[in-house]
């Protein structure tokens, strides 16, 4: 049997480390996340994270570990598309709006996105 990789190594701490997370254990994914997030060679450190912040109201947080992220992935949809987020709860509609629609020039598929971006530009239409 050979052994694993580092790469598939990583994926099985990553893939463990979400369970936990999904299961209410946040610890693993934070200290993984931690600990990779200058190292990391795709958006994963950077989009977890910023849930993590989010989630537990720390919005601050949150937007700057994505902005963070998009100084390192720019092209992250998932990035983007929890950017626009943030911006909505912060009533950002014009922001909101442009994060959500580069997360869909990215991903076409992404619903997140296109959920953000229509109401962000109901919003925008409102106000």
């Amino acid at each position: 049997m050979k052994p694993a990789s580092k790469g598939n190594a990583q994926s099985v701490n990553r893939s463990a480390a979400v369970a936990q997370f999904n299961k209410g254990n946040p610890d693993p994914l934070k200290s993984l996340c931690l600990k990779e997030i200058s190292t990391c060679k795709d958006d994963f450190c950077h989009v977890n994270l910023g849930v993590m912040h989010a989630r537990a109201g720390n919005h601050a947080d949150a937007l700057r570990t994505y902005l963070d992220g998009l100084g390192k992935f720019p092209n992250s949809s998932k990035i983007h598309a929890n950017l626009s987020k943030i911006y909505l709860d912060q009533r950002k509609w014009q922001l909101a709006c442009e994060h959500s629609k580069k997360a869909m020039d990215i991903d076409p598929g992404s619903a997140v996105a296109l959920i953000n971006h229509a109401y962000a530009n109901n919003m925008l239409a409102l106000s």
